[in-house]
């Protein structure tokens, strides 16, 4: 799945991956339901080095939409 990521990040331990994807599948969530986010939730450990990355600056950007579900 994330494999085009890993391939961009040279040197990258398998255990590290493992743990990596572990970490992001353990959230209260359905696997893969955040989409665009968890690629960035996977990239941002490998180019830092860390299970636990550090997000300088961060910002919120809220999105909503009307799925029809209203109806």
């Amino acid at each position: 799945k994330f494999f085009e990521i890993i391939s961009t990040v040279s040197n990258v331990p398998n255990l590290f991956i493992t743990a990596l994807q572990e970490k992001i599948d353990l959230k209260t969530k359905p696997q893969g339901s955040l989409g665009l986010l968890e690629s960035v939730a996977f990239k941002t450990p490998l180019l830092q080095g860390t299970l636990s990355p550090v997000y300088t600056q961060p910002s919120i950007i809220i999105i909503a939409a009307d799925l029809g579900i209203a109806d």
